[in-house]
C-alpha cells in the first residue's frame, strides 16, 4: 500500500462526495448498461483518464463484461487498482476478464491476491479454482473446491465445478 498526500482540492473525494462530472459519468455508464447502446457513450467512458469515483470504473467494467470486451475491462481495472487500492472488487473484476482472455497465470495471481485479503469470498474461490481448472493444476483446483465447500457446502456454482472437474479426472 502508498501512501500519498493529495493535496487539498482532492479531499471532497477521500471524504466520498461526488462532483458533477463524476455523476454524470457513473450515469451514462448506468444508460450503457440499460440502453445497450455501446458507441459513443462507452467512447465517452473510455475517454476518462483518471477515476475519481470507484464506481465510475465499476459502471463502466460491467458495461464492458455484458459486450465482452474484456481485453479493455483489465485495462479499466488495472487503472482502478491503482487508483483505489482498497476496493478488491477491482482485482476481482480483473482476475474475472484475464481469465476469459486465457491469461491463466496472470488470472491466478489476481485470485490468489484477492484471497490474501479474503480467505472466505465463496465466489473468489470458485472463479479461483476454475482458473486452476483452465490452467490444468487440479490439485489446486480440488484444495480451493474443498475450502469453498466449507464455507458454503450447497453453493451452486460451486457444485457445478466439483462435478465437472470430477468428470475430467
Amino acid at each position: 500500500m502508498r501512501l500519498e498526500f493529495l493535496g487539498e482540492g482532492l479531499q471532497r473525494d477521500i471524504m466520498g462526495e461526488s462532483t458533477e462530472a463524476d455523476d454524470e459519468n457513473v450515469h451514462l455508464a448506468k444508460q450503457l448498461l440499460t440502453t445497450g447502446s455501446s458507441g459513443e457513450l462507452l467512447e465517452n467512458l473510455k475517454s476518462i483518464s483518471k477515476f475519481t469515483n470507484p464506481q465510475i470504473a465499476k459502471e463502466m467494467i460491467k458495461v464492458l463484461h455484458k459486450t465482452k470486451q474484456f481485453r479493455e475491462s483489465i485495462v479499466i481495472a488495472e487503472k482502478a487498482m491503482q487508483e483505489f487500492p482498497d476496493d478488491l472488487d477491482f482485482i476481482y473484476q480483473a482476475a474475472f476478464a484475464l481469465k476469459r482472455c486465457r491469461e491463466y497465470k496472470k488470472a491466478a495471481d489476481y485470485g490468489e491476491r484477492f484471497r490474501l485479503r479474503q480467505k472466505k469470498n465463496i465466489k473468489n474461490l470458485i472463479n479461483l479454482a476454475d482458473i486452476y481448472r483452465l490452467d490444468n493444476n487440479f490439485d489446486r483446483c480440488d484444495r480451493l473446491i474443498a475450502e469453498a465447500e466449507e464455507i458454503e457446502p450447497e453453493y451452486a456454482p460451486m457444485l457445478q465445478l466439483k462435478m465437472y472437474v470430477a468428470q475430467l479426472k
